[in-house]
């Protein structure tokens, strides 16, 4: 019997891409799936999209439960929803967001493969815009119609394109890597007897998912299907895009935060090597807090920004070469 998989599904004023998601979960080749639907007390018509919906979804899920509430936030919502969630796994998924029919089909076969060690599985991510097409960027970072040589067009790989030496079959998932910053995509599966271990979502985080990930990464492991198999929609009201500036202090303070564990770790040197990339003075509140934390040692803070710099430039050197030899 296939275990089920419990889909946890937060949305919050979707109006016009809830449908489109569902319908995505409803095409899933995976049999054994519930739906928990959470309306974090939308404002615009979501509420109504998903009551369209219902007569298909009861049918096509073995359970499903959909709480039309006040708003609490992701983190509340999401904690909610994995209580209420009977699921030996969830899989996480934004209410924008688009997974291929196999998606689940082929995580379940992968975490399974790897054993109960590994907790956390997903697959490559690209992109689309507000009506579905696929969109890449260029040198610049900007959304562009037609893909722009050596520039990253999936979720992954647009993450971790500045980090000298990772090798995603290698490196995905570890402790060490999450301690540059999350580069999860949408469309993630996990054993969610995992995450009720660690405890679940921390309410206080703005970044509830990159703490989430470096908690788990402690004690368990994570596997890499290297194929697309969500679609992560780019859109004005990402939150990601709305509120950069207060996510780079979370990002900043819960980095602050991971010190004794990477002391105990032998992980010192990455842990300051991290810390060193907000010291910019371009950033200057977040350079402040760098220094002026009690976790910080000045001079160890300071040959860490000497040698982070040294390896980017190195980095950059390399990467123009190869560019070079492409051409």
């Amino acid at each position: 019997m296939s275990p089920t998989v419990s889909l946890i599904v937060p949305c919050y004023n979707h109006q016009d891409y809830v449908a489109q998601t569902l319908e995505s979960l409803v095409r899933q080749t995976y049999p054994a799936l519930e739906l928990i639907l959470m309306n974090d007390g939308s404002t615009d018509g979501s509420d109504a999209v998903i009551r369209g919906l219902q007569a298909v979804l009861e049918a096509r899920f073995q359970r499903y439960v959909y709480v039309n509430k006040q708003n609490e936030g992701v983190t509340k919502t999401l904690n909610r929803s994995i209580e209420v969630a009977q699921g030996e796994f969830v899989f996480l998924f934004a209410s924008d967001d688009l997974a291929e029919p196999d998606a689940i089909e082929r995580l379940v076969s992968a975490i399974e493969a790897r054993g109960p060690q590994c907790a956390v599985v997903c697959g490559e991510s690209d992109f689309i815009d507000s009506r579905g097409r696929r969109i890449s960027f260029d040198a610049h970072g900007e959304p562009s119609p037609a893909p722009t040589s050596g520039v990253p067009s999936t979720f992954v790989w647009l993450h971790t394109r500045n980090r000298a030496a990772f090798e995603p079959t290698r490196d995905f998932g570890s402790y060490r890597s999450f301690l540059q910053g999350n580069y999860m995509p949408t469309g993630i599966l996990v054993r969610r007897a995992a995450m009720l271990s660690v405890g679940l979502y921390d309410t206080q985080q703005k970044l509830e998912d990159w703490a989430m990930w470096l908690k788990l990464s402690r004690r368990f492991e994570f596997a890499f299907v290297p194929s697309v198999l969500c679609h992560y929609r780019k859109h004005s009201s990402n939150t990601s895009t709305v509120n950069r500036r207060n996510l780079e202090m979370s990002m900043l303070e819960i980095l602050l935060a991971e010190r004794d564990h990477c002391d105990a770790a032998n992980l010192l040197d990455d842990w300051y090597e991290s810390v060193a990339s907000y010291v910019d003075p371009r950033r200057p509140q977040l350079a402040r807090v760098a220094l002026s934390s009690s976790r910080v040692e000045l001079p160890r803070l300071a040959r860490a920004l000497i040698h982070l710099k040294q390896k980017n430039l190195r980095f950059r050197l390399m990467r123009r070469v190869r560019r070079a030899l492409d051409s």
